[in-house]
């Protein structure tokens, strides 16, 4: 079978391009400093968490190497997206018990549109060929990885809102203007 990607991209389904417009647009507010409700923050990392999850549950050949390469990278990412958070200096608001003062970063956005391009390429290499899909590691390192880093940064979230670092009142006034 000889497909082009133009033909992939052609016959790939609306609703796509309409998440990806989502994914594009999430990833835009977070470029300014805000201040946001942990469940609103939650929404992306444990949608892509999910679909890490059913690819490995999809997967007719997964090997223990992949599930250990996955696990291995969920380590590694768990870590970066802890210290990512950490070093973005995310707060939690003190008088309330679910909201983060969150810095703006173009890292979302790029985290979100690197996933998005590696899910649809798995995509397109499983239109082509689903043996040779199957058959590239580093989608599973990929995956996990990118689960990782959601969940490290869900994690300190969860502990910035329980213990702090807080939000000076400076930085909440500058958001709201």
């Amino acid at each position: 079978m000889n497909t082009s990607i133009w033909e992939v991209i052609a016959n790939t389904p609306w609703w796509v391009f309409a998440i990806l417009v989502y994914l594009i647009r999430v990833g835009l507010l977070a470029t300014r400093s805000r201040v946001v409700h942990i469940r609103r923050m939650l929404t992306v990392p444990l949608i892509f968490i999910g679909l890490s999850f059913v690819s490995l549950y999809n997967n007719p050949q997964l090997s223990n190497n992949q599930i250990a390469m996955w696990v291995g990278a969920f380590s590694i990412g768990s870590i970066l997206g802890w210290l990512q958070f950490k070093a973005l200096k995310i707060k939690a608001v003190k008088k309330t018990s679910s909201f983060l003062y969150v810095p703006g970063t173009w890292s979302l956005l790029t985290i979100i549109l690197t996933m998005f391009a590696i899910r649809y390429y798995y995509g397109y290499e499983n239109t082509i060929d689903p043996a040779i899909a199957q058959s590239k590691p580093w989608i599973f390192f990929a995956y996990g990885l990118f689960t990782g880093l959601f969940a490290g940064r869900i994690a300190y979230a969860i502990r910035c809102i329980k213990t702090g670092p807080y939000a000076s009142d400076e930085m909440l006034a500058s958001v709201r203007q």
